[in-house]
């Protein structure tokens, strides 16, 4: 399914990194899950997916749950379904399967070639609802959870400086400096990654990839930071 910021462009690629460069964890975890495109992927004993947008997770354990996603939505449901207050499986289904380049509820999603986005977005879920029966997935803000995690592998995504996120965030309300100090904290004992186009001096890029962005062939280098004074566990 399409998520605006999400990394399915890229997942195959930085999994098969993760996976080839530190092994298999005893605990993954990825505190900005997202549609979790890379920790689909990974090996490991245990794999978390945390998300401090409640649909995401409400969406997650419907899937794991058994809900069939609908194979068609109208432009008339899109429509309830965005006035709509209600937190539901149906309505994030709604709000980034079926609109506009994955952005919630950035509007009815329809092309020339009358390409059924719906039915698109149900196969894609059915497929990653069989790759994380094993993950746990939880609601709440990174700094939230596990704090005497040991000897696990972080990957981050976090909204990226200067951009808008998923679901229209501002990234100027997210506290860049009091992630950056939390990912060096939690560096003390665990493997941190994280996702960016920049990041501060002490953190050094492992992995990178030109990515597309548009059909104008505007261009960024996705990076993959991890701090420089790790301490491997």
């Amino acid at each position: 399914m399409r998520y605006f910021g999400g990394k399915t462009r890229i997942a195959r690629e930085l999994s098969t990194f993760i996976n080839n460069t530190y092994g298999e964890p005893v605990v993954y975890w990825e505190p900005f899950c997202g549609m979790f495109s890379v920790g689909e992927r990974i090996k490991a004993k245990k794999r978390i997916g945390t998300d401090k947008n409640e649909n995401l997770i409400v969406l997650w354990n419907a899937l794991k749950e058994g809900w069939q996603p609908p194979e068609s939505l109208s432009e008339g449901e899109y429509n309830y379904l965005k006035d709509s207050s209600d937190i539901s499986s149906l309505r994030t289904f709604a709000g980034f399967g079926c609109s506009h380049s994955g952005k919630w509820f950035a509007g009815y999603a329809r092309d020339n070639t009358e390409r059924n986005y719906a039915l698109n977005a149900c196969r894609s879920l059915l497929k990653k609802a069989e790759k994380v029966k094993d993950v746990d997935f939880m609601c709440g803000s990174y700094d939230e959870f596990f704090p005497s995690l040991h000897g696990g592998l972080i990957y981050c995504d976090p909204p990226y400086q200067g951009t808008a996120g998923s679901a229209g965030f501002d990234s100027s309300l997210f506290d860049f400096p009091s992630f950056w100090q939390w990912v060096r904290e939690k560096s003390e004992n665990n493997i941190v990654l994280v996702s960016e186009y920049i990041a501060p001096d002490d953190f050094a890029a492992v992995w990178q990839k030109d990515v597309k962005l548009d059909m104008y062939q505007h261009n960024r280098i996705e990076k993959v930071f991890w701090w420089k004074n790790d301490v491997v566990y």
